[in-house]
């Protein structure tokens, strides 16, 4: 299982791969981001399409705080 990321037309897209079949996926911003301003990036966890608040949300709610705000997090960059 792992994240991959290609370029394709314009387009960074970045999905997960589990053997089983591939889904757009991105913790760390949006699955296809468009390098053509006119197209809004898309956003999507292990294949749900989302808004980009939706996005934010889930991805707070999945350790409770964002990593910017984690003592842990700040403790961990700095070994």
């Amino acid at each position: 299982m792992q994240t991959k990321i290609i370029k394709s037309e314009g387009r960074i897209i970045s999905y997960f791969d589990n053997s089983d079949r591939k889904v757009f996926h991105n913790w760390d911003g949006p699955a296809i981001k468009y390098s053509d301003k006119s197209q809004k990036d898309e956003y999507y966890i292990f294949g749900k399409k989302m808004t980009k608040d939706e996005w934010n949300e889930t991805k707070r709610d999945f350790n409770g705080i964002p990593p910017s705000k984690n003592p842990a997090y700040e403790q961990s960059m700095l070994h």
